[in-house]
């Protein structure tokens, strides 16, 4: 802790320091905890952060997480907003707790029906929903067509024929209530009976190693060229705005390419062309970003009670478990007679 004290002394920005000297999980970049409120952290630093004045820096504070020190950006004194200022957020905080709590309803029915072996579909017809039945996929077919992660495609995997899942699986920011009706043993056909599937598949694969190739070719020229000249040049398609997540028009759900589009910066090109196999002639996609479209102030306000409350609840998670691996990494066991523990154990 001297050392980081000496670097403040000598200039250097605390939120370098912080994030020099802060182990994983302790805060976020520079240090930063967010907004504390009376209750939120352990008593010595909260003695000291609330003793502080804004834009000053705290001597050494002993916890029972380590050694703290504490840069103060701004306080607010603590108040009652006029309801006016707070309804729409108050709204949209019922509104996602009334929406989660009916959402989590529907899925323990749903489960509840499906492992009564009761028709999905007329469970689904309760809630406005759909119930849709794939053809036979392996992993990597269900990843791809349910835009599951390969934990849960290796679940689906693992259930046996007329057997449901009794959890729902993630998509995304979708939820897959799913039965497995008929399985597999995979093996190999006499090649008579596979020999049109294989030769299918065999120009589907090569169809798609030359589509990849002429889209990567086809990159590197756009990436090298104006963009107004490309979309005056060639026809480029324009996709719906996405929410994240989301699937981009006419094309299979791709978690992957989801995350790169919204990893990317505005007018740039993704760094590589993505797979298209939706069940029709294999291609390649190769995408750019146009722009990005911030929420409203509106939307963000409404939503903001809801985000701080859970970046709250994330943070006070870190601190504890930073907390009970320093316990753990000081514990000590001491074993004065192993002849007792060995009769108890036998």
């Amino acid at each position: 802790m001297g050392e980081a004290r000496k670097q403040l002394d000598d200039g250097v920005p605390f939120a370098t320091v912080a994030d020099a000297f802060n182990p994983a999980g302790a805060a976020g970049e520079g240090g930063d905890l967010g907004w504390i409120s009376r209750g939120e952290t352990v008593q010595p630093f909260e003695e000291a952060v609330f003793a502080m004045a804004p834009g000053s820096v705290s001597e050494t504070i002993r916890t029972p997480f380590g050694l703290h020190l504490i840069f103060l950006r701004e306080k607010e004194e603590a108040g009652v907003k006029p309801f006016e200022e707070v309804k729409d957020a108050a709204y949209a905080a019922l509104a996602f707790e009334e929406g989660s709590k009916k959402l989590r309803d529907a899925l323990d029915n749903l489960i509840e029906d499906n492992i009564l072996n009761k028709p999905l579909a007329e469970s689904a017809k309760k809630y406005n929903l759909e119930a849709v039945k794939t053809g036979k996929l392996d992993q990597a077919g269900l990843e791809k067509e349910l835009g599951i992660g390969a934990e849960s495609a290796r679940a689906l995997l693992a259930t046996p024929a007329n057997s449901p899942l009794d959890a729902p699986l993630e998509a995304g920011e979708k939820y897959i209530v799913a039965r497995v009706i008929s399985a597999q043993e995979a093996g190999a056909k006499p090649f008579e009976e596979a020999r049109s599937e294989i030769e299918k598949e065999l120009i589907a694969e090569k169809s798609l190693g030359l589509a990849m190739s002429a889209a990567k070719d086809l990159l590197e020229k756009f990436k090298s060229e104006p963009f107004a000249e490309v979309r005056e040049k060639n026809n480029i398609l324009t996709s719906e705005p996405l929410d994240r997540g989301g699937v981009i028009n006419n094309f299979a759900p791709d978690a992957e390419l989801s995350e790169a589009i919204f990893s990317a910066k505005p007018g740039e090109w993704l760094a590589r062309p993505y797979e298209e196999t939706d069940g029709k002639e294999p291609g390649a996609l190769i995408v750019r970003v146009d722009k990005a479209i911030p929420p409203s102030r509106d939307e963000f306000e409404a939503a903001e009670e809801v985000l701080v409350s859970s970046v709250k609840q994330n943070r006070k998670q870190a601190l504890f478990e930073f907390f009970m691996n320093g316990l753990l990494n000081k514990a000590k066991i001491e074993i004065t007679n192993q002849k007792f523990i060995d009769r108890a154990v036998g």
